[in-house]
């Protein structure tokens, strides 16, 4: 991704509520560019995206409470899946990978399994939240500050798209079957317990206090995700030797959170409070590993002893 189209998101971006249902508008543009983007997010991420673009972000945000007004807030709201490219939730995420682990991508990007255990936070917690507010989570998993430069609008669609394709997926799963819920690194060897454990401790940590009374109140579910996603669970695990349990009892500990929340969940609030995160920033995944061996750092010291 060169740096030749840069977003730029408008102040008006806001929670709208009616008839007991919230949707996420979202407005934006291009640095250069003069039309506005008008996009609304249901609360399952599904995504609406207005074909013509607006002179003023002012102009599309009252088209979008037009369009509540007049066609109710139902019309902006899909179903728990709204997948376009039609491939499975796998071969998303190696899409994803392969975008997260390019060189035009910051070294504090998630890869992907990271990635879904992060969105699986999100999906599954008390509140709705954005894209504008987990994105640049994304693309830095230490500071949160970082943003991606497109080479072009579609390019931006395309990466978002499958962005919100896998989040799709996750809350259909949890939306229709929760017990089929199945962690990336079950499906597959290549990605890694104690990254997914770590993505989903990240979402959990950053946005709001719930989750902290959760885990005061039901320590044995977290248990789980921080003998496999936190340093200090992690040496642990090493040294107990015991990673395949801890491995085996994350899907059911993240079944019984989601249910908590099902109960639990409160209106998305119209402001985002994030808690503060502080970690050591760790060597880049693709840099090569301080040990001399010549392989990737993320497949070498940074692959925990049977947690891959």
């Amino acid at each position: 991704m060169s740096e030749d189209y840069e977003l730029m998101s408008s102040p008006l971006c806001q929670d709208v509520s009616a008839d007991g249902e919230t949707v996420r508008v979202e407005i934006y543009r291009g640095v250069d560019d003069k039309g506005w983007v008008l996009e609304v997010v249901d609360k399952y991420g599904n995504s609406s995206v207005w074909n013509d673009l607006f002179d003023t972000d002012n102009e599309a945000f009252k088209e979008a409470l037009k369009t509540i007004e007049d066609e109710g807030i139902q019309s902006l709201i899909g179903s728990p899946s709204n997948s376009d490219t039609g491939l499975p939730i796998d071969s998303k995420l190696q899409a994803l990978d392969d975008i997260l682990c390019s060189d035009n991508v910051p070294e504090t990007a998630m890869d992907a399994s990271t990635l879904e255990g992060f969105l699986t936070a999100l999906v599954i917690g008390p509140e709705l939240i954005p894209p504008s507010g987990y994105m640049p989570w994304i693309w830095d998993m230490y500071y949160g500050k970082e943003q991606i430069v497109y080479d072009s609008m579609e390019q931006m669609q395309e990466t978002m798209g499958l962005f919100m394709e896998v989040w799709n997926e996750i809350a259909e799963t949890f939306a229709t079957n929760p017990s089929a819920f199945e962690p990336a690194y079950f499906r597959s060897a290549e990605w890694g317990a104690a990254e997914w454990c770590e993505g989903f401790l990240l979402g959990s940590r950053l946005f709001g206090e719930a989750w902290v009374t959760l885990w005061a109140d039901n320590p044995k579910l977290v248990t789980p995700l921080k003998r496999l996603g936190d340093d200090f669970g992690i040496e642990i695990t090493k040294k107990e030797g015991d990673a395949e349990k801890w491995m085996n009892a994350v899907p059911d500990a993240v079944v019984s959170i989601h249910a908590y929340w099902l109960e639990h969940r409160t209106n998305p609030a119209a402001g985002l409070t994030s808690m503060p995160v502080r970690r050591e920033q760790k060597v880049g995944r693709n840099d090569p590993c301080p040990c001399g061996s010549g392989k990737k750092y993320k497949k070498c010291c940074g692959a925990p002893p049977t947690i891959h």
